[in-house]
């Protein structure tokens, strides 16, 4: 993630969270995955490029048992995460809250039950060795038993730029496609925002490349995951997505779609 950081205004991140994230939605799913094919409630918790860790907030909300760990090379969401999001925890919780300012591919902590790279945020990652390299220290620093989730998106409508808009609350939210070069999947993007007159352009800004479902569940498994499962997610009666994903070895191409990848050092797990 890149961000314009406004002089004096940092309104940007609860923007951010308000249109982009459903942190308690996203926990639960977490923990129930997790004990449904693990076995056991998860009590570890690792938020990779964690920005403004509502994640890890919401996850150490979750359960006074739980933990919660984050990581993110830039100090600007970190110190307002701290600020906004920690605010509504007790002292309690907050002691269990642990965050790092620093690189995921480099950073090494004690092994934890998940691990989330959510937001489609190792998509920085453009080189097949740079992406491996983060998978694998992943790899070695996730339980036994652990899961890795990731999220991904794609579709045809990735092809071509683009702007979506929707209302969120007193603000208008906009995902912009820049650019998509079909021969290395490098694409640029941008959110921004408007409340009122007032416009946050630019807010932030992506630069990725687009990796597909089969590039990520090979690189998973050389890393050393031994079972990778795709998520995908339902339709309801009009073809739009119901927010339900489930396990499924085979998925029709659509306009636009997200998905979750799953993985797990346990052989034959899913």
């Amino acid at each position: 993630m890149s961000s314009s950081h406004f002089k004096g205004d940092d309104h940007i991140y609860w923007c951010y969270q308000q249109a982009v994230q459903s942190p308690e939605v996203d926990v639960r799913f977490y923990r129930r995955f997790f004990k449904k094919h693990v076995g056991r409630d998860p009590r570890t918790f690792r938020e990779d490029f964690c920005g403004t860790h509502i994640l890890c907030v919401e996850w150490v909300r979750l359960n006074q048992k739980n933990i919660a760990y984050g990581i993110d090379i830039d100090p600007f969401p970190i110190r307002w995460g701290i600020k906004h999001n920690q605010a509504r925890l007790n002292e309690q919780q907050r002691k269990r809250i642990i965050i790092f300012q620093g690189n995921v591919k480099a950073k090494k902590i004690v092994p934890t039950d998940i691990v989330v790279a959510a937001n489609f945020s190792y998509f920085v990652f453009k080189e097949r060795s740079v992406l491996l390299r983060y998978f694998k220290n992943v790899r070695e620093s996730i339980k036994k038993d652990g899961l890795f989730f990731l999220d991904t998106f794609g579709g045809e409508g990735v092809l071509t730029p683009n702007v979506e808009k929707r209302r969120v609350g007193s603000f208008w939210y906009y995902w912009e496609q820049k650019s998509f070069n079909v021969i290395n999947h490098h694409a640029q993007f941008a959110i921004h925002f408007r409340w009122k007159n007032r416009w946050y352009r630019n807010a932030f800004t992506y630069d990725w490349r687009l990796w597909t479902l089969p590039e990520l569940q090979d690189c998973l498994l050389e890393a050393g995951f031994s079972s990778v499962v795709v998520l995908w997610e339902g339709t309801t009666r009009n073809g739009e997505g119901n927010g339900v994903f489930r396990p499924t070895r085979r998925a029709a191409s659509c306009e636009s779609w997200v998905a979750y990848l799953v993985a797990s050092p346990q052989q034959g797990l899913f």
